[in-house]
C-alpha cells in the first residue's frame, strides 16, 4: 500500500499534467457535493402537497 502511495506521489511531482488532471478532479468532486448539497436542501424545504396541486 505504502509502495502505491509513493509512486502516486512521485508521479505527481514529476508531471505537471498529473498535477493538474488530479486538481481538477477534486474541484470537480467538490463542485458535485455542493451541488447535492444544495439541490437537497432545496427539495427538503418544499412542500410536495403545495407542487402537485
Amino acid at each position: 500500500m505504502n509502495s502505491l502511495l509513493f509512486a502516486l506521489l512521485r508521479a505527481l511531482r514529476g508531471h505537471v499534467w498529473l498535477r493538474l488532471l488530479a486538481l481538477a478532479f477534486i474541484l470537480s468532486s467538490l463542485g458535485n457535493g455542493l451541488t447535492q448539497v444544495v439541490i437537497f436542501g432545496q427539495l427538503l424545504r418544499w412542500d410536495p402537497f403545495l407542487l402537485i396541486t
